[in-house]
């Protein structure tokens, strides 16, 4: 688990930039809660790792049985450590996606199977850690967990897809909503004949298929996470690969955001100025 640290850290940085406002009751579960969790159990995780190299250190140095035990106890903290970040991670994931609107019923709650069924997974082993009754024991169980990562981390990568792309939906259907409204109100200024209005119904177009372009490259995006795999060697450049597309379908939105924003100033505006 070389690459656990780097991987918890870059997910640290994902969760600091979907992050919503605080909500006012303090009380309530929430994304924001549930990172704070997270947070604190990735804390606890790194010093108990650094912890656990340090001990096993002194043990591959000394050999002596109070070297091993102190490993055991270093060891046995480490991997409770571990699981709870992990599982932590997860939970904050699955509220994330409860917050996040775009995302369809179907995927969403495929989603949360998966997330539940792999919490009851670390849940189940951190609980059996303490069981073990010597250092090789808990070098077994810390082999399952990195066994177990591979299907996490896919886990990981394709639920941050989701909640990008369900944000981009929600932008999209937002946006379409607005070109509905653009819609009827250029067919009563036709009717009216209060001003020609084939610019705007061009300008419409355009912003039209930006649309139709930011649904293609979300298409994209998902396709490419859907095909990962447990045997990828570089997981994390093909998610890269993925957010990249939802960076390029984010940016036709933009572009047809501010089209709108063109085509409503024009509505406004008389043939006569």
């Amino acid at each position: 688990m070389k690459r656990l640290a780097l991987i918890f850290l870059f997910f640290f940085v994902a969760l600091v930039f979907f992050a919503k406002s605080a909500k006012s009751q303090e009380s309530q579960f929430d994304f924001l809660r549930a990172y704070q969790d997270y947070t604190y159990n990735y804390s606890i995780y790194r010093r108990a790792h650094n912890d656990y190299v340090l001990a096993k250190g002194q043990y591959l140095s000394y050999k002596t049985l109070k070297s091993k035990t102190n490993a055991y106890d270093k060891t046995l903290a480490m991997l409770q450590a571990r699981d709870e970040a992990i599982k932590t991670y997860l939970t904050a994931l699955r509220l994330k996606l409860v917050e996040t609107e775009g995302v369809p019923s179907l995927e969403r709650d495929a989603l949360f199977g998966r997330i539940d069924t792999e919490v009851a997974w670390y849940e189940d082993h951190r609980g059996r850690l303490a069981s073990a009754g010597s250092l090789e024991d808990l070098v077994v169980n810390s082999e399952e967990v990195k066994d177990k990562y591979t299907s996490t981390e896919i886990l990981y990568y394709q639920t941050l897809i989701s909640i990008l792309a369900g944000k981009e939906n929600d932008f999209r259907e937002r946006l379409m909503a607005v070109i509905s409204d653009i819609k009827d109100k250029v067919a009563e200024i036709r009717q009216n004949q209060d001003k020609n209005t084939r610019k705007i119904e061009r300008w419409v177009l355009e912003a039209e298929l930006r649309l139709t372009r930011s649904q293609e490259k979300t298409f994209d995006a998902q396709s490419v996470i859907s095909e990962l795999k447990e045997r990828d060697r570089d997981k994390f450049k093909i998610y890269n690969e993925s957010r990249e597309l939802i960076t390029e379908s984010h940016q036709y939105l933009k572009e047809a955001s501010s089209f709108l924003k063109e085509i409503i100033d024009e509505a406004k505006t008389s043939d006569t100025q």
